[in-house]
C-alpha cells in the first residue's frame, strides 16, 4: 500500500515538473518528458499490470494540459508501458545497462510521435479533428526532446531503485 502511495506522488510531482518546465521554457523541446521517462522506466523494472496502471494515471495527468485530441496522451502513456515492458523483457535485456536503457528510451521518444499521428489520423478520418502530416510530429526537435529525456533518464532510474529497495 505505502508503495502505490509513493507511485501516486511520483507521478503527481513529475507531472509538476513537467508542467512548470513547459510554462517556463514554452515550446522548447530540451525540455523532458518527466512522465514519459518515469513510465518507460516503471514499466522496464516492474510487470506489465503495474506499469500500464501507472501509465494510465500518468496519461491522464498529461492529458489535462494536452492540446491534442482526447485520449491520445493517455494512449501514449500505455504504449509507452507497452514498449519498454516488452522491449527488456529479452533474456539478454533483462539486466539494464547504460547502453540498454539508452536504447529502451530513444525507442520509446522515437515512437511516441508516430503513434501520436496514427492516433490523430484514426481521428481526422472520423471528421473530428484536421488531419496533420506526419512531418508535423516528425521534426529535428524531436532529437533535442530525446536528449532532454536522456539526461532524467537515470536521475528517476536510481530514484525508483531507491524507492523500491531493488
Amino acid at each position: 500500500m505505502r508503495k502505490n502511495v509513493y507511485l501516486l506522488v511520483g507521478v503527481f510531482v513529475f507531472f509538476w515538473l513537467e508542467t512548470g518546465f513547459r510554462k517556463v521554457f514554452p515550446g522548447s523541446h530540451l525540455v523532458p518528458q518527466f512522465i514519459l521517462v518515469f513510465v518507460a522506466v516503471f514499466a522496464v523494472h516492474h510487470d506489465l499490470k503495474g506499469a500500464l496502471q501507472i501509465g494510465m494515471f500518468g496519461g491522464f495527468l498529461a492529458e489535462l494540459f494536452s492540446t491534442l485530441y482526447f485520449g491520445t496522451a493517455i494512449s501514449t502513456m500505455l504504449v509507452a508501458a507497452f514498449f519498454a515492458y516488452f522491449l527488456t523483457r529479452n533474456a539478454t535485456l533483462k539486466t539494464l545497462y547504460v547502453s540498454k536503457g539508452w536504447i529502451v528510451l530513444l525507442i520509446v521518444t522515437a515512437a511516441i510521435p508516430f503513434w501520436v499521428f496514427f492516433y490523430n489520423s484514426a481521428a481526422s478520418s472520423l471528421n473530428l479533428i484536421i488531419h496533420s502530416g506526419l512531418r508535423a510530429f516528425y521534426s529535428w526537435g524531436l532529437l533535442t526532446q530525446a536528449l532532454g529525456n536522456l539526461t532524467v533518464f537515470f536521475p528517476i532510474q536510481a530514484l525508483i531503485n531507491r524507492v523500491f529497495h531493488e
